[in-house]
């Protein structure tokens, strides 16, 4: 099995922009995180963003991959996650190469 892509995390100074362009690529909306007064707040697209609600991130879907997009200061990659066949042998080669890793048993 060749490694798939199945997450992309992205951070960005403006989410609503790359939102946007997302959901014109056809990768939708599925869920939104954050706070509210401190408290955690999952919501789906149904729901209305409450007052003083703080995005922490939001999940965008198309097939078996989702992308997750967080605010940050500049646009970058912060990771990405792939299902790979042989979980060990990934990990020595990316390291081979100088990578860093974090292994997501979740997804193995």
């Amino acid at each position: 099995m060749c490694p798939s892509l199945f997450h992309l995390h992205f951070n960005t100074p403006n989410v609503s922009e790359a939102a946007t362009r997302l959901c014109e690529a056809r990768l939708t909306l599925q869920r939104r995180f954050g706070s509210v007064r401190g408290e955690g707040t999952p919501l789906t697209l149904e729901e209305d963003t409450p007052d003083d609600f703080q995005l922490k991130l939001q999940v965008h879907q198309h097939g078996a991959v989702n992308i997750t997009l967080a605010p940050g200061q500049r646009p970058h990659f912060d990771h990405l996650g792939l299902a790979v066949s042989n979980l060990e042998d990934t990990i020595d080669r990316v390291k081979d190469h100088g990578w860093s890793v974090r292994p997501n048993d979740a997804h193995s």
